[in-house]
């Protein structure tokens, strides 16, 4: 599903805002929480659980999870995150990966 060129251009954009876009989904650093790493992919059709992806979301989502969470190892050295649905957002599906602070 990610090829080489793909999963290269999502890592290096970490230190951007808005990371990556695809056909379904956005992957952004959360600039209003000051954690390094802190991201969140969002649905860009109004949607509010995964159960209402369709199988094409589904595994795009997946895959989405698994790249930033990866890049986050590889880029960042962030070996522990919390992932979690949040609330949605004017039934904007939100998914956040949080690094895990010590303290």
């Amino acid at each position: 599903m990610w090829n080489g060129k793909e999963r290269k251009e999502l890592i290096l954009n970490m230190s951007v805002n808005n990371i990556y876009t695809t056909k379904y989904f956005e992957i952004n650093q959360d600039w209003e929480v000051p954690i390094p790493g802190f991201m969140v992919i969002a649905s860009l059709r109004p949607i509010k659980s995964v159960s209402d992806f369709s199988d094409q979301e589904a595994a795009e989502f997946i895959g989405l999870v698994k790249i930033t969470r990866q890049g986050l190892k590889e880029v960042l050295k962030i070996e522990k995150v919390f992932l979690y649905q949040t609330k949605t957002v004017n039934t904007i599906f939100i998914y956040g990966c949080c690094p895990d602070c010590p303290g």
